[in-house]
């Protein structure tokens, strides 16, 4: 039995084209460079843990430099405090207090013990000078 079409629709030309499954009419099928779906399926998110991790290749003073996402965060905060920015300072020292406690040996820090102490004295005269202007 052959099926019979419908009403008003033009008839079929016999074709050797295969058409099943796999196989759509070559009238169907996706063209060179045609997306059907241009927003995809939504992937994963990434752990919040890796974001910091990342590498960044930054400009900076004119030069290309690779970075990781943590180190650039400490140096625009860095530069923000040598402003004056009062919460930069703050958070330069809430993240170099939580980097100790995270250091499991004493060599895993990136600053030596001289750094260090530097970089916490420029913190502490950064506050106590921004605290003094502040009261004025």
């Amino acid at each position: 039995m052959s099926r019979e079409r419908k009403a008003g629709a033009p008839p079929q030309e016999p074709s050797d084209e295969k058409v099943g499954y796999g196989r759509p009419p070559s009238k169907r099928r996706i063209g060179k460079g045609e997306i059907r779906n241009p927003w995809g399926r939504a992937g994963k998110p990434k752990p919040p843990v890796d974001f910091l991790d990342e590498t960044l290749v930054l400009r900076i003073d004119g030069e290309p430099r690779r970075l990781t996402r943590a180190e650039a965060l400490d140096h625009f905060l860095f530069v923000k405090a040598a402003k004056g920015d009062v919460r930069a300072i703050q958070l330069l020292q809430v993240r170099s207090q939580a980097r100790r406690q995270s250091a499991a040996l004493p060599g895993d820090s990136v600053m030596s013990p001289d750094e260090e102490a530097a970089f916490d004295r420029f913190l502490r005269r950064a506050a106590a000078r921004l605290a003094g202007e502040g009261s004025s």
